[in-house]
């Protein structure tokens, strides 16, 4: 499908400008890049196979991870946790734990 998941950095709003659409080459080049890249500047799944794939296979890991996690903190979270759902801070899966006072 196209649109969504991941992208790096921000976003950067959309530059082509218009006086590409009368000249041949560069208005292909235009067509080119915008169904490569979305409005806000992210680069789409189905700019390429590859990237479909490899966004795709990154979305199954880390479903597969928030599993794992999920199943670890059933079984041995609940004195040391103050919130049992895993969340995603900087690229990695953090759980919150309980401050000692």
């Amino acid at each position: 499908g196209g649109g969504g998941g991941g992208g790096g950095g921000g976003a950067v709003p959309h530059r082509l400008p218009a006086l590409f659409d009368g000249v041949g080459v560069q208005a292909a080049l235009k067509l080119a890049i915008d169904e490569a890249v979305d409005d806000a500047g992210v680069v789409r799944d189905s700019a390429s196979d590859g990237l479909g794939e490899v966004r795709f296979a990154k979305r199954e890991l880390a479903a597969a991870v928030r599993k794992s996690l999920a199943e670890l903190v059933a079984k041995k979270g609940d004195s040391v946790l103050a919130n049992r759902l895993p969340t995603l801070r900087a690229d990695r899966f953090v759980l919150q734990v309980v401050a000692k006072q």
